[in-house]
Formats: C-alpha cells, structure tokens, sequence
C-alpha cells in the first residue's frame, strides 16, 4: 500500500491512498455501479464525483449535499462509536480495570482509527479541525476535566490556520 502526498493548487495537502481505491473496486465487483454504491461511497468517503449528475441534482435540490461532504460530524460519530466499543471490550481485562485504564486506552484507540479514517478521506480543513477538537476533548476526558466547546472549537480553528493559513478561506 503506498500513499501518494501532492500539493494541489490551494496549498491543501490530498492524498491518495491506493488501499482506499483498492476498497471502492471491492465495493463495484461486490455490488455493481449503482446510485446506492455511489451514495455510500460519497457518503463514507466525501467522494461525489462517483456520482450521477442527475443524482446530485436531486441532493443539490433537496438541500442534502452537504451530508455527502466529510465533517466533523463524520468524525464525531465514528470517534464515538470507536470509544463505546474500545471502552466496552477493554472493559473485561481486570489489570486494566483496576489501573482505570479502560476510558484513557479506549480514547486512545479511538482517536487512533479517527486519525485513520482522516488519513483516509484526504485531510480536509474541516476534518483536521474537527480531529483537533476531538484531540482536546481526549485530553479534556483523561484528565478529568471539563470540556469547554467554546474554547476547544477555537483552539482547534487557530490550530488549523497556523498549520494551514489558507484554509479560512476555504468552505466548511
């Protein structure tokens, strides 16, 4: 599996992942090139290229394209699912239970397959703002502290223009 990095015109890194092109080949043999492939692709992955034009007029009309574009909101679930799964399946190991191990190592992990599936669907600005925010809520959660949305949002949107100066002129 080999990972291809290139600057694109706006300075925002994309990458292209020939194990991610090797898993929508899959998905085609699988299951055929129909609207319902395109849309879970587009859906997972923010890939709306794959779909029909008549297809994203009908999203574009219904005002629902922007469920088609990978966000926060993307990563907040997963992030969530992960962490109940880790934290349930950790939470039969009794050395880990008795160093309360179980929430830090489950958040862990999960911030790990959310910094995979960033990886995965190209490291947009809204993706890597939202991978900050949940970075702040781990740190937050481990320490015992209070989270402030506020502050975490902000702290991950100056994040984001330090690394990427560009992006505050980019949508989402």
């Amino acid at each position: 599996r080999r990972v291809h990095l290139c600057h694109s015109d706006e300075g925002a890194i994309k990458v292209r992942s020939f194990s991610r092109d090797l898993v929508l080949l899959a998905l085609v043999k699988e299951f055929g090139q129909s609207d319902g492939v395109a849309i879970l692709v587009a859906a997972v992955w923010g890939r709306v290229d794959l779909l029909g034009v008549e297809v994203q007029d009908v999203f574009r009309s219904t005002g629902t394209i922007h469920l088609l574009v990978v966000s926060g909101f993307h990563l907040g679930a997963l992030y969530w699912v992960l962490e109940k799964l880790f934290v349930y399946l950790l939470g039969f190991s009794a050395a880990l239970r008795s160093r309360n191990l179980v929430v830090a190592l489950g958040s862990t992990l999960s911030f790990a397959g959310v910094l995979v599936y960033t990886c995965f669907v190209g490291f947009s600005p809204p993706c890597v703002r939202a991978l900050f925010a949940v970075f702040i809520y781990i740190i937050a959660k481990i320490r015992s502290r209070r989270l402030d949305t506020r502050n975490a949002l902000l702290a991950a949107l100056l994040f984001v223009n330090i690394v990427w100066p560009g992006a505050i002129f980019e949508a989402g």
